[in-house]
């Protein structure tokens, strides 16, 4: 089964084929906190694709479909797979719930450090990277992207950001990283306090979650569990 547990919502969904070069097809949908994965089908743990809906919008297509529209201008079209339909309720309330839904989940916080107590940070699975293609400008300063304005992952929330607003590097042993990774602005702080925390209560064994507990991250599986909390170092990257 897949490892996405609690989905706010799931079901059957076709992605219709619009020549992009991605998946098409009868998908298992699901989802979960700003994010929409398609799988093959729900035993399936990995996603054949990923879509990131923070700042989508998602409007009705027909009776039976309905689109999402990102902030690159890449758009999605589902149909509703008319066999998995419920009778009682029809067609025009599924894709109306698929909507609301939707609609619901893209403006919640991606960082798992955000509004978790202290003894909710021992064992964090990292979050599912925001996809290249679905951002065409930073989500902190809304920079273009270009070839001179390249794309960075914050290893903390999971959102792309340019060079400026994604410089700092510090470690998260949390999310099984001893090295020292990039981390966004806004997520440095986050860190900072979490560890704080940490030490205040003399915490000195924090286990990051097993490798397969997370395979929707970025994350290497061959990392080793750190022994001892530590105050975070903070690197600053220059240009």
């Amino acid at each position: 089964m897949s490892t996405i547990s609690d989905p706010e919502k799931a079901g059957n969904l076709i992605r219709v084929d619009q020549g992009e070069g991605e998946p098409a097809g009868d998908f298992w949908a699901m989802l979960k906190e700003n994010f929409l994965y398609l799988f093959a089908n729900p035993h399936d743990n990995m996603p054949l694709l990923t879509i990131s809906l923070e700042n989508s919008r998602c409007e009705v297509a027909a009776q039976r479909a309905f689109t999402i529209l990102l902030p690159s201008d890449r758009r999605h079209l589902f149909q509703l797979d008319t066999g998995t339909v419920d009778p009682r309720t029809g067609a025009v309330a599924e894709v109306e719930g698929w909507i609301d839904a939707i609609r619901g989940s893209r403006s919640r916080s991606l960082s798992p450090l955000r509004g978790m107590s202290p003894s909710d940070k021992k064992e964090l699975a990292p979050p599912t990277w925001v996809p290249d293609v679905d951002v065409a400008e930073c989500y902190s300063c809304g920079v273009g992207f270009s070839f001179f304005k390249p794309k960075h992952h914050c290893r903390s929330c999971g959102r792309v950001y340019c060079h400026t607003c994604c410089s700092h590097r510090m470690e998260l042993p949390v999310f099984g990283y001893d090295e020292m990774v990039r981390v966004c602005n806004a997520c440095v702080p986050l860190i900072e306090e979490a560890s704080n925390s940490a030490a205040a209560r003399g915490e000195h064994h924090i286990e990051p979650a097993p490798p397969d507990q997370y395979p929707l991250s970025r994350i290497s599986s061959e990392f080793q569990s750190p022994t001892t909390t530590r105050r975070p170092q903070i690197q600053r990257e220059a240009r």
